[in-house]
């Protein structure tokens, strides 16, 4: 009887150990346990679950918190409603997923199917964070060792969850995203006669690098002119090889310490001025005195020296572009032609002289640009060297017209036009209808595509 008392007491306290053993081996951890990240970043945590040898059928985490004022959960599931954490494939059955952003909460439960059961170690599920506002959030299991009621690891109906480790997480204020404003682009307007070289500049308000290009659209990273002083927030250099009667673009984008460039083109335009016109010839010198003696028959009248300039009149602008324009007029005897203009009333600019002598004259101006009111006034010359000037007028040229396909209107047809087209397709869109034959489709897009940035 005695034996069987042992016997018993020892099958019953090996069976204890044994259970006791069974409920302290499983551990559920957060990895990583710490880290930082800025504002609108993102990261990921795991939930590892490691058995420690022995067997689990199922999980349950009641609960995961965290601080929904710094830290929320990104949904790991658009497809289903609310908000999940992505789930791992230790167990094959998800029973429960559910996170609350306005609690600060996470449920998940997952269990293997019946009869079986999972050994070893591994990600149980994971969650993604957004950092949405500086502070600092722990993350942290309910757990009270040999609860039932809050988050445990079973076997068989005994909870075998023996530690589980929490973590903190930082979230910093967000980095420079901004790229540099540039302004106060110099020179402009017009420089004088004879200006070979001259020094472009401008600001930016941060520190940063600039560089040029005088061909329009080129990235930051494709321009290969540095300016000469830059990484501050005043930037200039020289450039040189500049002629008369010529306007100059300098296309120019910067970029800050963080690495942020501009992608819009900051553009300081100026011309150099036309020569003046040469001053007119001396009048030719007076015919010499008779010689003298005595009276003599009457001779023949004397030649008179041409010093009345042309008349000009009827000044037109016959035609104007957003680029050209052809300016036209009459003189009462024959001259030159040639026209002085520029954006303001003093000019500073010369179309190139016809020294060919018309009573009609004929001026073509190309080269300027679009949107402008420019200032003129004709000149001619006769044969004697007298000059005369006509009337201030203007002219204003016009807009350049938007190419076929670009339908934002930026200038160029590119992917956002190409965008535009596709949204519209096989709509009856007229806007988009290039070829107008009731339907936007592959003769719209062949259009679009045989002006593609121009």
């Amino acid at each position: 009887m005695v034996s069987l008392i042992l016997a018993s007491v020892l099958v019953f306290s090996g069976l204890f150990f044994f259970q006791v053993k069974a409920q302290t081996t499983a551990t559920l951890a957060l990895s990583p346990t710490s880290g930082s990240v800025a504002v609108n970043q993102t990261f990921t945590v795991n939930i590892a679950l490691n058995t420690a040898g022995a067997p689990a059928d199922g999980v349950d985490i009641y609960m995961l918190r965290f601080n929904p004022s710094v830290l929320q959960v990104v949904d790991a599931d658009s497809a289903v409603t609310g908000v999940q954490i992505g789930a791992g494939t230790l167990m094959p059955n998800t029973v429960y997923n559910a996170a609350n952003n306005t609690a600060g909460t996470i449920q998940f439960a997952q269990s293997a199917s019946g009869g079986s059961s999972f050994t070893g170690s591994g990600t149980l599920a994971t969650i993604t964070f957004r950092g949405i506002a500086v502070g600092s959030s722990n993350v942290t299991f309910d757990f009270t060792l040999g609860s039932t009621t809050d988050t445990n690891v079973s076997y068989q109906g005994v909870d075998r969850l023996s530690q589980v480790t929490n973590g903190s997480y930082t979230v910093t204020a967000a980095g420079d995203t901004t790229p540099p404003i540039l302004s106060n682009g110099q020179p402009t307007g017009t420089l004088p006669s004879g200006t070979t070289q001259t020094t472009i500049s401008l600001n930016t308000n941060e520190s940063a690098t600039c560089r040029y290009s005088t061909t329009p659209g080129t990235s930051y990273a494709a321009m290969t002119n540095t300016f000469s002083t830059t990484g501050g927030t005043s930037h200039s250099t020289l450039v040189t090889g500049l002629a008369d009667a010529t306007a100059y673009n300098y296309y120019v984008r910067c970029q800050d310490t963080a690495g942020n460039a501009t992608t819009n083109d900051f553009t300081i335009s100026f011309s150099i001025a036309s020569p003046s016109p040469p001053p007119p010839p001396p009048p030719p010198a007076p015919p010499p005195p008779p010689p003298a003696g005595g009276g003599g028959g009457g001779g023949g009248g004397g030649g008179t020296t041409d010093t009345t300039p042309p008349v000009i009149s009827n000044i037109r602008i016959s035609t104007s572009t957003f680029s050209s324009v052809t300016i036209t007029w009459q003189t009462d005897e024959p001259a030159t032609s040639q026209v002085e203009y520029g954006k303001t009333i003093n000019y500073g600019l010369y179309s190139p002289l016809s020294s060919a002598l018309a009573t009609s004259h004929v001026v073509i101006i190309t080269g300027l640009e679009q949107e402008i009111t420019f200032y003129f006034r004709a000149i001619s010359r006769d044969a004697a060297g007298n000059q005369t000037f006509g009337s201030q007028s203007i002219f204003i040229t016009t807009n350049r017209p938007r190419l076929l396909g670009d339908f934002n209107g930026d200038g160029k047809v590119n992917i956002f036009d190409l965008s535009i087209l596709l949204s519209n397709w096989k709509k009856n869109r007229p806007e988009y209808d290039l070829n107008g034959n009731g339907s936007v489709d592959i003769f719209d897009l062949s259009i679009l595509l045989s002006n593609w940035t121009k």
